[in-house]
């Protein structure tokens, strides 16, 4: 999109407007040639109108050549992203020449489609560059016979000649334009399909007040891709304040069941509900108010660590203090002699993974909002961080919590109200982690394949039970 943009303001912006320009020119230089010769004038007119034909000619060429162009430039800096992004990979894994090799590929093609569309443009403006000395050809041969018939001055055809050059080639300057708008029309028609979109929060007026009761699924299907459902036929209802724990299989759903809360896409059919209030009906400021989420990688902004806890909002100092308490951000600044207002670096470069988690624990606390979403963010780190972190998440008070999670820790598993079991988009069972293991079913079979693999703290955990 920064490439294409980048195209439409030098291609199509500023020769639309260098167009109008040139089209008062051509208004000017003609009137000026009626004044002096009525049929020299028209002579000039019909020749030049040859030039328009042109655009005709090469139009569709040139908008292919600049749509290729387009999309290679697209790629080439996807590829540069990866070589940057990767770095570490392509050194480690000896990929230097392969990359290399498939850089210079891509930006062999981008060199390709751009020369193209030049060599098309240069063609175009050599033809009308043809027809434009054509036009003062005309103006020469019937002025001069005008001058041999005694009709025209010697000095009105000198003048005739000049306003030739000024009808002509601002006419091969505007078909040189037409040729390049030409050349944009499928980059054009491309971001006014981005353009385009429709702004749902504008037909969204509902406001969502404080939570006060449940979260409700209802009859929710819901597919990325036609006839691929990723959730199918959901219901449940997760209640005010209670702690619910989504475990299951990669592909079951369980990320996108979150997705859906948060308004990010909207089911098939079916409906999200908080409170009894659909959530694809509010906006979703009032929405987000009331929502938050904790996910696997955590961005931190550039800036201190006080700001990236408050995101911009005033709050009160009691309240900081209470949330890095809290979140544990208190007690690794301290021993870090980290203090409030110093840099964390770009994407918190200065800190390990479990310290930003407990940097977006603290977000969300000072943000104190009455449902919180977890979305594996846990996986990443190691058991021990992972266990102290997700105890302070599972202690807060007043808040509903719905945790998607991979680690099956039976400490932590135990402090959820209930486990939730997700399979091919449907909920296969559900209950306390006491019960589950009794039933030995879909969450057992779960438990002994992710979760705990030592024979004996295996067979300790079912002595426990």
């Amino acid at each position: 999109m920064t490439n294409d943009i980048h195209l439409m303001d030098k291609n199509y912006i500023s020769p639309a407007l260098a167009i109008i320009s040139d089209a008062v020119i051509i208004v000017g230089s003609t009137g000026v040639l009626i004044w002096f010769n009525v049929w020299i004038a028209l002579a000039m007119i019909v020749t030049s109108a040859f030039i328009l034909i042109i655009p005709k000619l090469f139009g569709k060429k040139l908008s292919s050549t600049r749509g290729h162009y387009s999309q290679a430039l697209s790629e080439l800096t996807m590829r540069l992203k990866d070589i940057f992004l990767g770095y570490e990979i392509i050194k480690s894994y000896y990929m230097d020449k392969f990359t290399i090799k498939k850089f210079q590929l891509i930006n062999k093609e981008v060199e390709d489609t751009n020369f193209k569309a030049l060599e098309t443009i240069s063609r175009s403006s050599a033809l009308a560059s043809y027809l434009s000395i054509m036009t003062q050809a005309v103006s020469i041969g019937l002025g001069g016979y005008f001058v041999i018939k005694g009709q025209l001055s010697i000095g009105a055809l000198f003048a005739i000649v000049q306003l030739g050059e000024s009808l002509g080639e601002p006419i091969m300057m505007i078909i040189d334009k037409i040729n390049v708008l030409k050349s944009m029309t499928e980059i054009k028609n491309h971001l006014v399909e981005f353009m385009d979109i429709p702004d749902i929060e504008a037909t969204r007026h509902k406001q969502l007040s404080r939570v006060k009761e449940d979260i409700t699924l209802e009859n929710v299907n819901f597919a990325y891709e036609e006839d691929k459902n990723v959730l199918n036929d959901l219901s449940i209802t997760f209640e005010k304040n209670k702690k619910y724990a989504i475990v299951g299989s990669s592909g079951s759903g369980k990320s996108t069941l979150l997705k859906l809360i948060l308004d990010e896409y909207m089911p098939q059919e079916g409906k999200v509900m908080i409170d009894h209030q659909s959530v694809s009906e509010v906006t979703r400021q009032s929405l987000y108010e009331q929502v938050g989420i904790i996910q696997q990688n955590v961005y931190l902004f550039d800036t201190s660590l006080k700001e990236n806890i408050t995101l911009g909002r005033t709050l009160k100092a009691e309240v900081l203090e209470e949330s890095l308490k809290q979140s544990g951000v208190a007690e690794f600044a301290t021993s870090m002699q980290l203090d409030l207002d110093a840099p964390l670096g770009e994407n918190g470069n200065k800190l390990s993974g479990g310290q930003k988690q407990r940097i977006a624990i603290a977000r969300a606390l000072v943000q104190k909002k009455p449902i919180l979403l977890l979305d594996e963010y846990t996986s990443s780190l190691d058991q021990k961080i992972a266990s102290e972190i997700e105890n302070i998440v599972l202690k807060l008070e007043d808040v509903t919590i719905i945790s998607v999670t991979h680690k099956l820790l039976p400490n932590i598993l135990k402090q959820y109200d209930e486990i939730i079991v997700m399979e091919k988009g449907s909920i296969r069972e559900k209950g306390s982690f006491e019960d589950l293991m009794k039933n030995q079913s879909a969450f057992y079979n779960l438990y002994y394949a992710e979760g705990i693999t030592d024979c004996e703290e295996r067979d300790e955990n079912i002595e426990a039970m």
